[in-house]
């Protein structure tokens, strides 16, 4: 019965793109984004199921709190990724590797249904936003960066 109820619920938060309020799977990619992300107007996206981001929040906790210590000491306190909310995008660059995008914000975005179709792109911004991208296939993570002050 419990197994019963589990795949129910997976099922449920699939249809509406989210794992748990703090995280967006990405329903589609627009072109503006999508050259955000990859820098290749070729790349294609790829809808990411619920399994592979609950794997790929295992890399973003580590990574996060890894990078973490790039926070003013002062302020690392302040920065909890339970407090961002996280875009996971997958798409699939032109030499078919598979990697996934996950854009963090600081949770005080107003519009969140708006988060499924566009990447929330800010420049600058510090702390309040981060970027990683992680292959698909090793779950290792290729790069992560906050954003700088202006």
């Amino acid at each position: 019965m419990k197994q019963l109820l589990f795949v129910l619920l997976l099922s449920v938060l699939n249809v509406y793109g989210q794992i748990d309020k703090n995280d967006i799977v990405m329903e589609k990619l627009d072109d503006v984004s999508k050259l955000f992300i990859t820098n290749d107007k070729k790349a294609q996206f790829y809808s990411l199921s619920n399994e592979e981001v609950e794997k790929i929040k295992v890399e973003v906790e580590k990574e996060f709190e890894l990078h973490k210590n790039e926070i003013e000491p002062k302020r690392r306190k302040d920065y909890l990724l339970d407090d961002y909310i996280k875009q996971y995008v997958g798409f699939i660059e032109k030499n078919g590797d598979k990697v996934i995008f996950i854009n963090g914000l600081c949770n005080n975005i107003e519009d969140v249904e708006s988060l499924k179709n566009q990447v929330y792109i800010v420049f600058d911004g510090g702390y309040c936003f981060f970027q990683i991208k992680i292959d698909a296939k090793t779950m290792k993570c290729l790069s992560f960066s906050f954003n700088g002050f202006a």
